[in-house]
């Protein structure tokens, strides 16, 4: 009888080990975390440049955020004809909330957040996995090409300066004051370890927009190995005009700023402010100069006095020239200070 009861007990751990092991190696390598919100126009396009990724292990993970058109159908569609997709449907809470509910939800060894409407190349997911394995980064990011009304533009705006430092793998300590600024907030161009980004507590804010400013430079900070790939593996289409543009910016104009504010809330709860200041202050200036080139006047005049505590607070005016090393953004900022006094 005794050596029944063993004999079961061993079958039943064996069991649960192959179970283990078998799901662990079911686990893609890769999940691709998309945003939808009335999307449906670009879901062929999506299929092509997303589905049609030559890596092969790796899931994808549509969050459909309210959508009052036919998204969901022709996901749940699409879902038929590809085994590697999930969708999860939710009330519309913006494109933030929705990342971060599909990081949640995401079971691969690293994520990428990709949008419904860029296109991407074929190879993006192979060549970033790839890099991610072979220097164990926490992130790996790679040149974007910008296409608006059928012109290149010049501006690589994913690493406008090329790999920053003469080392493969790299960290705040290598660029300490330029480690908010050598890359941009975009996400569609990087490649994250999920467990980083959870051990680390790195989310995505409720914003109408913007809300990459306080995500990215956050894990660029925090990320122990980042490495790049000298490779334009996305085509990044501005769907907004300068007049759209304009106009979904003056909608939420304090969503900009607030973004900031969070960032540097964050450092300074994790007492990472002091060290990562230069480049914060020089990330702050940038994304500053940004918004007031697409607000109205009423606007401008709002976020100048709504937030001068801010600006007092961060003691952007104590800088000089040298410091914010950068002509172009140092003589805007102050150009804005003189036109719009408080």
């Amino acid at each position: 009888m005794k050596k029944r009861v063993i004999i079961t007990g061993l079958l039943i751990a064996a069991i649960f080990v192959i179970s283990v092991v078998l799901y662990f190696i079911s686990l893609p390598k890769v999940s691709v975390i998309i945003p939808v919100y009335n999307g449906e126009k670009y879901i062929p396009s999506s299929e092509l440049h997303v589905l049609g990724q030559n890596f092969k292990d790796f899931e994808v993970i549509y969050i459909n955020d309210g959508s009052t058109d036919k998204t969901l159908e022709k996901l749940k569609e699409l879902q038929t004809r590809y085994k590697n997709i999930r969708i999860y449907s939710q009330e519309n809470q913006g494109a933030g909330m929705a990342r971060n509910k599909g990081l949640s939800l995401a079971r691969g060894k690293y994520v990428m957040f990709l949008d419904i409407d860029d296109i991407f190349n074929k190879n993006l997911l192979n060549i970033m996995y790839k890099k991610a394995v072979k220097t164990n980064s926490d992130i790996v990011i790679c040149h974007a090409i910008t296409v608006e009304n059928g012109k290149i533009w010049s501006y690589d705006m994913s690493l406008p300066f090329g790999h920053p430092v003469d080392k493969e793998v790299f960290n705040r300590n290598d660029i300490k004051a330029r480690i908010l600024n050598f890359t941009g907030s975009e996400i569609w161009d990087k490649m994250f370890r999920r467990k980083f980004l959870i051990k680390n507590r790195i989310l995505f804010p409720k914003l109408a927009h913007t809300e990459d400013v306080a995500f990215t430079p956050l894990a660029l900070l925090l990320a122990d190995r980042i490495s790049t790939v000298n490779d334009f593996l996305v085509t990044y289409y501005p769907r907004l005009t300068p007049d759209s543009l304009s106009s979904k910016m003056n909608d939420s104009p304090c969503d900009t700023m607030d973004s900031l504010i969070l960032l540097k809330n964050e450092f300074e709860k994790r007492n990472l402010y002091e060290e990562a200041e230069q480049s914060y202050l020089r990330l702050f200036i940038a994304v500053y100069v940004h918004l007031f080139n697409y607000i109205d006047e009423n606007n401008k005049k709002m976020i100048r006095k709504k937030y001068e505590w801010f600006l007092k607070e961060i003691k952007v005016r104590d800088k000089k020239r040298e410091y914010i090393d950068d002509n172009y953004l140092f003589d805007h900022f102050y150009e804005i200070e003189r036109k719009y006094p408080v």
